[in-house]
């Protein structure tokens, strides 16, 4: 038992310190707002921090989202460009994410459909993919599987004219949950394998392990407890490398459920209590309510029948709070007393047909136990000098990494002044040479093929009549774009 404790120290430790690694980028992002004055660069700021740190601290990303959201506004009520209504698009999206994780589904579509407004007006479809897969999922929370199927599908055919791999891949997993929850398994595996298929070119490991976690739960599902277990763990062995601490207690509600069906209550348990303090702390409200009334039942057949009501009256007032259901107290704990009564008397019989007694062996001797003690203790030396070292490369990585974000953004929004200005300049130029239906008048059967090989040209032409007499000029300067444009 020491070892265990020792060795769980170890690599409790070194994530520690990756994880700290990986928050420096977004420590210097929030870093870098402080003394920034140019609102471009500050909003796109906003919108980055909301989205980096939505993972793993949903109060950092709805502060900044909402940040954005204002700023946004502000923008765009004094000059509607469609860079400050790109970043409104965002945060209202950003917004969305989080109500909807809260439960707060009606809020969620409003934040979604303002979002979609604005896309639909500056032509994104990468957003509005983004946005209509984001409805989707509402439904699907909703239990409203076809209407969740009918998003999912319009957001697939945006993804797929734009050649999106990465957001296909996501989306031929989603309908394959959708399939799975309508029992179709067949179905739903086809589509995990598409997923699958698309991961593994792009190399995208997240998307891949959601396929393994997904195909677990149909085998769960199945009652092929071991297959299942197989699914779960390969997915956690992909998960447990990066920081999405979602993906972490999926795992767990999961291996939660793998052992109940095998009959092994306390691991049950205990996984499943790691994952309800995980969905508490990131405030997951769906997944709260599932785990709250997983465990209930877990605790009902070990006959703690004090904790077990805790969490099922847990599970009913998240689950009401989700679907916004209409009821008085009275009636809500009248329902809950009665299922809850109902569910003990039926585990009671199943625990007196099949209750066995486990007896715990520790027999470990006190020669392994030195020897492991030595052996962990010269792994936790070498595990500290290693995880040092990376720490500081990834300090210095993360550090040059905010700098070059930062010139990233003034870049992109100094090519897009200059572009809006050799624009500007081609109307001038068009408004300058002749009408084509001037010409017309004077010479019918003519026509004009006029092509520049930028978007200004050096090349014009001239037309002038006068009386019975036509006068045209066709003329080409030394240079091409803007500076043969300036020499014409």
């Amino acid at each position: 038992m020491k070892l265990k404790s020792i060795l769980f120290s170890f690599f409790f430790l070194v994530f520690a310190l990756l994880v700290k690694a990986e928050n420096n980028y977004l420590d210097s992002l929030i870093s870098l707002t402080v003394n920034e004055k140019n609102d471009s660069i500050l909003v796109d700021l906003y919108n980055k921090i909301g989205s980096e740190s939505n993972k793993n601290d949903e109060q950092i990303s709805e502060e900044y989202w909402r940040k954005a959201l204002g700023l946004a506004t502000k923008k765009v009520k004094e000059n509607r460009t469609t860079y400050f209504l790109g970043q409104l698009a965002n945060a209202n999206n950003g917004l969305g994410i989080i109500s909807k994780r809260r439960g707060n589904l009606t809020e969620a579509i409003t934040y979604y459909q303002k979002s979609i407004k604005i896309n639909e007006e500056l032509h994104d479809i990468d957003k509005l993919s983004t946005n209509y897969f984001n409805i989707g999922v509402i439904f699907r929370n909703l239990n409203e599987l076809d209407k969740a199927l009918v998003y999912y599908r319009k957001s697939l055919a945006y993804r797929k004219e734009i050649n999106d791999t990465s957001e296909i891949a996501s989306t031929y997993l989603a309908i394959g949950v959708l399939y799975r929850r309508m029992n179709d398994y067949d179905k739903a595996l086809e589509y995990y394998h598409k997923s699958l298929d698309l991961s593994a070119f792009i190399k995208n490991e997240e998307i891949a392990a959601q396929c393994y976690s997904n195909m677990g739960v149909i085998y769960l599902e199945t009652k092929e407890f071991e297959k299942a277990s197989d699914f779960f763990n390969k997915a956690f062995k992909i998960n447990s490398r990066g920081k999405n601490q979602s993906h972490i207690a999926k795992h767990h509600a999961n291996m939660a459920s793998v052992y109940n069906g095998l009959g092994k209550n306390s691991k049950a348990i205990q996984e499943g209590e790691i994952a309800y303090q995980m969905y508490t702390k990131m405030s997951r409200i769906v997944d709260l309510s599932s785990i709250s009334k997983k465990l209930s039942d877990l605790y009902a057949k070990t006959n703690n029948h004090k904790r077990a009501f805790e969490l099922f009256k847990e599970h009913i007032v998240l689950r009401d709070t989700i679907y916004n259901e209409e009821t008085t107290r009275e009636i809500t704990e009248k329902e809950m007393q009665f299922e809850f009564d109902k569910q003990t008397m039926a585990d009671s019989l199943v625990r007196a047909e099949n209750e066995k007694i486990k007896d715990l062996k520790y027999n470990q001797k006190i020669n392994q136990q030195k020897t492991f003690m030595y052996g962990g203790g010269f792994l936790f030396l070498v595990v500290i000098i290693f995880s040092f070292i990376i720490y500081q490369r990834l300090k210095i990585s993360n550090k040059q990494k905010s700098i070059i974000e930062k010139q990233k953004i003034l870049v992109e929004i100094k090519n897009k002044e200059v572009l809006d200005s050799i624009n500007y300049a081609k109307r001038i130029q068009t408004a300058i040479l002749p009408s084509h239906q001037v010409i017309k008048e004077s010479l019918p059967n003519s026509f004009i093929f006029y092509q520049p090989k930028d978007i200004v040209a050096g090349d014009f032409y001239w037309f002038y009549k006068k009386e019975n007499k036509i006068l045209i000029a066709v003329a080409d300067c030394t240079g091409h774009g803007v500076p043969g444009a300036m020499v014409s």
